[in-house]
């Protein structure tokens, strides 16, 4: 195999591994949650932001913070689901965790073991759409870069 042929493989399998990655992360984690260690934690800040940033693109979620303690130490969890890529904003699903909890609110965190400072108060569902769409958007460019349009330098 020479190597423009290595690299016409090569890159475009990169670039498809590397849209999953998040994906990857998201089930594995999903997928050890319950293992991990409970704490009890409180709920510090809870509000549903809604506004256009910069770039005019909507900017719709649940900010909540939560504090705990784990192994001594005192944390801040500003993460309250562990979630994976999403392609489109759950707008249903962050009103709902801003719903759910509550300034004051005494909850269990879930502390991710080899990171403690890494807690989810829950997992939220995958969303298929983006799981299936980054990847196949992904491939979708890489083939017309490479195969219909061509790169300069290959």
């Amino acid at each position: 195999m020479d190597l423009i042929t290595a690299l016409k493989v090569g890159i475009p399998l990169f670039f498809l591994l590397a849209s999953f990655r998040e994906t990857f992360v998201y089930l594995y984690r999903k997928r050890t949650f319950e293992s991990w260690s409970r704490v009890e934690a409180v709920i510090e800040k809870s509000k549903l932001v809604d506004f256009h940033d910069l770039n005019e693109q909507r900017v719709y979620e649940a900010r909540i913070e939560f504090s705990y303690r784990y192994a001594g130490e005192e944390y801040l969890g500003k993460t309250p689901a562990l979630s994976g890529f999403q392609l489109f904003p759950a707008f249903g699903f962050q009103s709902e965790l801003a719903k759910k909890y509550k300034v004051g609110d005494r909850v269990q965190a879930h502390v991710y073991p080899s990171s403690p400072d890494i807690a989810y108060l829950e997992v939220a569902a995958m969303d298929k759409v983006s799981v299936f769409g980054g990847p196949l958007i992904t491939m979708l460019a890489v083939a017309y870069f490479f195969y219909f349009g061509g790169i300069p330098w290959l």
